[in-house]
Order: structure tokens, then C-alpha cells, then sequence
């Protein structure tokens, strides 16, 4: 464009080894396809002091830090892209409960729902329509 910025149409494939300054956009319709190494890439951070927070598609790919004493709640709605993945960042010493809305199913190895302590650090991961695997630091009350 006249700004000097490469506009990309569907996906990129990159092989080799390449670094990528930065990269904005918006949507989700294209991909970009690794081949090698990358670098220059860092996730987004989200911080927040509220005791609920509801997770949206733009939080994915993104590290949500949640700092409470009180406990908090990521809620989980229904309709985030399958391939939705955030970590959580409890950074409070409130615990943080992953919370699924109706339809919405979220899956534990140890059927654990909750952040385990101060600075612990979880992954959802969208693995389906509408279902999650909640892993890392995990607990249960």
C-alpha cells in the first residue's frame, strides 16, 4: 500500500528462517504457515481487575492476565473459533474459575476448574465446536 506495508490475501507460507517485525490485521481468514523458524513474534497481553471477565475471539492468541485478592471467573460463551487458544495468568491471589456457558463443555485431565494459586498459568484450547481442554496449573475446590 502507500505506507510501505505488504497486504496479503489468503495465506502465507514461510519457509526458512525469516523475522517478522510486526503483524496486524484483523479477521481470521488467512493463515500464516511456518516452515522453519520464525522470530519477531510475542503474544498480546490482556490485564484486568475485574472479578468476571468473558473470554472473545479476540483473546485468542493472547495471555489474559486476571489480578484480583478476590476470586475471579473467565466465563467461556459459546461461538469462539474452533482453534481458539489463550493462556490465563492468575496474578492475584484470588483463584480464577474457568467458568462454560450453556453448550459450552470444558474438559480437565483431572476434572479440575480452577487456576491452582498465585501466579499460576493455564491454556484453553478450542478443540471443537463449542469444546475446550483446560490445561496448566489447575485445581479444584
Amino acid at each position: 500500500d502507500v505506507n510501505g506495508n505488504t497486504i496479503i490475501s489468503g495465506n502465507l507460507t514461510v519457509t526458512g528462517s525469516t523475522t517478522i517485525s510486526s503483524l496486524t490485521g484483523s479477521g481470521a481468514s488467512a493463515n500464516i504457515l511456518v516452515s522453519g523458524s520464525l522470530s519477531g513474534m510475542v503474544a498480546a497481553l490482556t490485564s484486568s481487575t475485574v472479578t468476571t471477565y468473558t473470554l472473545t475471539a479476540a483473546d485468542s492468541g493472547k495471555v489474559v492476565v486476571l489480578s484480583s485478592s478476590s476470586d475471579m471467573t473467565a466465563s467461556v460463551g459459546s461461538g469462539l473459533p474452533v482453534g481458539f487458544t489463550t493462556t490465563i495468568v492468575q496474578n492475584g491471589t484470588g483463584s480464577i474459575f474457568v467458568s462454560a456457558s450453556s453448550g459450552v463443555t470444558i474438559n480437565n485431565r483431572q476434572g479440575h476448574t480452577r487456576t491452582a494459586g498465585l501466579y499460576a498459568v493455564v491454556t484453553l484450547i478450542s478443540t471443537g465446536s463449542n469444546g475446550y481442554i483446560f490445561a496448566g496449573d489447575t485445581t479444584t475446590w
